[in-house]
């Protein structure tokens, strides 16, 4: 079979089955088979591919047909322009949480020597692109999963950050000790009824424990709100990220709690998708 006729069979397959982007799963899976980029394909249209590739290729649209995302199936996400080790264990990396980062990045100089606690770390995405690019800071890398942190600790390693690193199992604050400069969290945020309503992708792969947010969502603003101050330094900030709908909520509870300068910041589609305030 060329390239050009297994392209066009996993297109065929992959819409028959109610995905999106067809194409581009379909492109961007026999790229990760071939380590070749997509654009290699425009020219090698007529290249023959082996059944060895052709059976694999075969088995990896079968399980996008089931809708397990193509993060998962490739093990890789970008990120601020960086490629992420992604598994099952982790939620995938969305382009909101750039703003976070650019929020966080915009407040602070490149060479700001501060210490720092990404909780609720996932893969690590947030502490580890803050280590790479504030080159003098060091951070604590915190989750309650374990095989969450095992993702996080191979990303430290290959983006050779890991010597400014610490990694701590941690339900919230529970085994974090010390204060710092900054804390940064992407908590769960869904409503626990709205779960249902997400794309199979999403609520039949990614892990329920990173995306459950209590009933009205809110249940770790709450907990991270009250207790933050205690593991932050005078003028310490918090940045997290939010629902598509919670901005006015965690503004009321960080003004209510011990936190002046309040501020939100908007994702590329105008939501407000970041809060950061400063311990009184």
């Amino acid at each position: 079979m060329f390239i050009k006729d297994a392209i066009a069979f996993g297109v065929k397959l992959l819409t028959n089955a109610g995905v999106k982007e067809a194409h581009i799963d379909a492109s961007v899976l026999l790229s990760y088979l071939l380590k070749k980029p997509p654009a290699y394909f425009i020219a090698h249209s007529d290249e023959h591919l082996s059944f060895e590739v052709l059976k694999k290729y075969d088995t990896l649209l079968e399980r996008r047909k089931k809708r397990e995302p193509i993060a998962y199936l490739v093990s890789e996400k970008e990120f601020y322009g960086r490629k992420f080790y992604v598994n099952e264990s982790v939620l995938i990396p969305r382009p909101d949480t750039e703003t976070l980062v650019e929020a966080v990045l915009n407040a602070y100089p490149k060479d700001a020597a501060i210490t720092f606690l990404d909780l609720c770390a996932g893969s690590g995405i947030i502490g580890i692109t803050l280590l790479t690019e504030l080159l003098n800071s060091k951070g604590t890398i915190a989750d309650i999963s374990k095989s969450a942190l095992a993702v996080a600790e191979n990303n430290l390693s290959s983006f050779k950050v890991f010597s400014r690193a610490v990694v701590v199992e941690s339900d919230l604050f529970k085994n974090i000790t010390g204060v710092f400069d900054l804390i940064t969290v992407n908590p769960p945020y869904i409503p626990t009824q709205d779960l249902k309503n997400l794309e199979p992708d999403v609520f039949d792969f990614e892990p329920a424990i990173a995306l459950d947010g209590g009933a009205d969502g809110l249940d770790f603003y709450r907990e991270i709100v009250k207790t933050a101050p205690d593991f932050l330094k005078p003028n310490g900030a918090i940045y997290m990220e939010l629902g598509y709908d919670e901005a006015d909520a965690v503004k009321q509870l960080m003004a209510d709690g011990n936190f002046v300068d309040i501020q939100t910041y908007k994702d590329l589609a105008g939501i407000e998708r970041v809060i950061s305030g400063v311990r009184k």
